[in-house]
């Protein structure tokens, strides 16, 4: 992770199998109740929840801390009740009704986009919208004004293009990870990293700090180790 720049934490769930959801993009409803209370107890201690333009249009998830109790912790630490919400969209072809640019729990709602999709979004008063030259946003850039909002903390909830593109250059910090005991399989079902991908020569190595398991569902944290593997 480069120096002030917020940590990024990949926070997914999966199948047995590797899959995030079915080939049709099904809400992914395979998790215990724990993996939900898991995620709100992460949502409430970070400082910003971004998601991709492929999860909003598949799926249109909530974002925001709902738990009053973690709202009222969050309060009495001198911090909004939930924190800001940020989608990423390079094309800028996002509906202006979803869920994340919406939800009044949100401290702030941010559509990060290019300068050719900010033009999609005229006139938005509900969301700030945050344009950015070129075709693509780097990863860097989005990071790094975050950091100037005093952003020091994000969960990255997908999709798998969004998260392969900080993993490709080496700004994911570690990885909150569901594992069900379900299979889906599917060709064309997602799976958690998608972006360019990495070789055996540069891929990212993990460390395992913390395992837990409720019945046959199993809660893992990973920290991202930064080594250089010989070829």
């Amino acid at each position: 992770m480069l120096a002030g720049l917020p940590e990024v934490w990949l926070l997914m769930a999966m199948t047995a199998d590797g899959r995030t959801s079915s080939a049709s993009r099904e809400y992914p409803r395979f998790t215990q109740p724990e993996d939900r209370v898991r995620m709100q107890r992460l949502r409430a201690q970070t400082d910003a929840v971004l998601v991709g333009a492929e999860t909003i249009r598949a799926l249109n998830p909530p974002l925001a801390v709902k738990d009053p109790a973690l709202q009222a912790q969050r309060q009495q630490a001198g911090r909004t009740a939930s924190p800001l919400q940020v989608v990423l969209s390079a094309s800028g072809r996002v509906d202006p009704a979803c869920r994340a640019l919406n939800d009044p729990l949100a401290s702030q709602r941010i559509l990060a986009t290019t300068t050719a999709g900010a033009r999609n979004h005229r006139g938005a008063h509900r969301y700030d919208v945050w344009s950015f030259d070129g075709e693509r946003i780097q990863p860097h850039a989005l990071l790094l004004r975050l950091a100037q909002q005093g952003v020091r903390h994000v969960l990255l909830e997908g999709g798998a293009q969004t998260n392969g593109a900080f993993l490709d250059v080496g700004l994911v910090t570690g990885l909150y990870l569901t594992v069900a005991p379900t299979l889906l399989g599917g060709e064309h079902a997602p799976g958690l990293i998608g972006g360019n991908g990495l070789t055996i020569a540069t891929r990212q190595s993990l460390s395992l700090t913390e395992l837990s398991r409720v019945g046959d569902e199993l809660y893992l944290t990973y920290h991202v180790v930064h080594e250089h593997h010989a070829t």
